[in-house]
């Protein structure tokens, strides 16, 4: 960082970022450089996360793949992935 330079963290909505940066005392019509991310990432993941559940508890999976550990699940994704990739490669040929 320059010695010209001043770092601030700033907690905004998206529409008044202009406004907080100029509130924090940077200049208007100057460069800035900017880093933005979700303050509600965690809680918004959570929601979504829960959405999500209810979706899947309505359907209920076959007794073969119940009790499948997150890798075992992404391994035969993985599989049913590259099978119908194989095909429509097949097909097109």
């Amino acid at each position: 960082m320059s010695p010209n330079s001043q770092q601030a963290t700033i907690e905004t909505s998206v529409e008044g970022i202009r406004d907080a940066v100029v509130k924090a005392g940077f200049r208007p019509g100057r460069k800035v450089r900017v880093q933005v991310e979700y303050v509600d990432a965690k809680e918004v993941r959570e929601a979504e996360l829960a959405r999500l559940t209810a979706i899947l508890d309505q359907y209920p999976l076959p007794p073969e793949f119940q009790g499948l550990s997150e890798e075992e699940a992404m391994a035969l994704a993985d599989e049913a992935i590259a099978e119908v990739r194989a095909e429509r490669r097949n097909r097109s040929k």
